[in-house]
C-alpha cells in the first residue's frame, strides 16, 4: 500500500503535469500544425507524442525485419551496437514507408551471419541524410550501370561503367522522378518549361548529395600533352565502390 510519501510524490507529479499542460495551452494551435491532428486527438504533449511515434515506428521496423528474415530463410545473429543503435534511432523517426523498408533491409544485412561485414559503420549516417528521391535515383543507377554490367563478373576488380551526363535524364525518368512527363509540350508549354526547370534543380540536388557522400564520383578525361599542355576533354560520373557496397547493404539480403 502506498505510504504518505508516495501520495505526496504522486500529487506533486500530477500538479507539475497540470501546470505544464496549462502552460502549453496557448501554443495548442502551433503544436497542432507541427504534430498534426493525432496529437490533439490523443491529448498528448510533444514528448509523449514523439515517444508514441517512435515506438510505433520501431514496431513497424521489427515487423518488416521478421518478414525479411522469413523470406530469405535467415536466422539473425547479433548486431554490433554501433550499427544497431543508429539504425533503430533513425528508423524510429522515419515517416517514409520506402525508407523504412531500406532501414529494415540494412538491419537485416547487418544481422545476416553469412555477410557480417555487409554494413559498414558509416552506412547508417549516409542513409540518414537521404530522401526517397535520392534513394530511387541511386537504386536506378545501380540497376542500370552496375547489375547489368558487373553482375557476371562481380568477383573481378573491374570498375563500374562511366555514366554520361546525357544519360542522367534517362535515369531520372526510369526512377519516376521527372515532372516534365506530366505536361504536353505544345498544349501546356509554360507548365512544361516550369517542370523542366524543377527537374533540373532536383537532379542537381541529388547529384550534390550523392557526390558529397562519395557515392558518385566525377571522372575527367585528360588529353595527355607535353607537361602543362594537358587539357581536360570532358567528364562523366561513376558509382564508387563505396556506393556499390552501400546500395547492396540497402537491398534485401540474398
Amino acid at each position: 500500500m502506498p505510504d504518505d510519501a508516495d501520495n505526496i510524490k504522486a500529487f506533486a507529479q500530477g500538479s507539475i503535469q497540470g501546470a505544464v499542460e496549462g502552460a502549453m495551452k496557448p501554443f495548442a494551435d502551433l503544436l497542432q500544425a507541427l504534430l498534426g491532428p493525432g496529437a490533439e486527438e490523443a491529448g498528448l504533449l510533444v514528448r509523449d507524442y514523439v515517444s508514441a511515434f517512435r515506438i510505433r515506428k520501431q514496431i513497424e521496423l521489427l515487423k518488416r525485419l521478421r518478414k525479411i528474415f522469413d523470406s530469405a530463410g535467415i536466422r539473425p545473429s547479433r548486431v554490433p551496437m554501433k550499427l544497431l543503435v543508429p539504425i533503430f534511432d533513425s528508423a524510429a523517426v522515419e515517416e517514409s514507408s520506402e525508407l523504412q523498408e531500406i532501414w529494415a533491409n540494412m538491419l537485416a544485412n547487418a544481422a545476416n551471419p553469412e555477410s557480417p561485414d555487409a554494413v559498414a559503420p558509416s552506412f547508417p549516417g549516409i542513409l540518414k541524410e537521404m530522401r526517397p528521391a535520392d534513394v530511387k535515383f541511386l537504386a536506378t543507377v545501380y540497376e542500370e550501370f552496375v547489375l547489368k554490367a558487373l553482375e557476371p563478373n562481380r568477383a573481378s576488380t573491374v570498375k563500374a561503367p562511366l555514366i554520361s551526363y546525357k544519360s542522367l535524364n534517362y535515369v531520372m525518368k526510369k526512377a519516376g522522378l521527372l515532372q516534365q512527363g506530366q505536361h504536353e509540350r505544345q498544349a501546356e508549354r509554360d507548365s512544361y518549361l516550369a517542370a523542366v526547370k524543377a527537374d533540373n534543380r532536383e537532379l542537381a540536388f541529388i547529384l550534390n548529395t550523392l557526390q558529397r557522400q562519395r557515392i558518385l564520383e566525377k571522372e575527367y578525361g585528360i588529353a595527355h600533352g607535353d607537361g602543362e599542355g594537358s587539357a581536360e576533354v570532358g567528364s562523366a560520373l561513376r558509382i564508387s565502390e563505396l556506393g556499390i557496397r552501400f546500395v547492396e547493404a540497402c537491398r534485401p539480403p540474398r
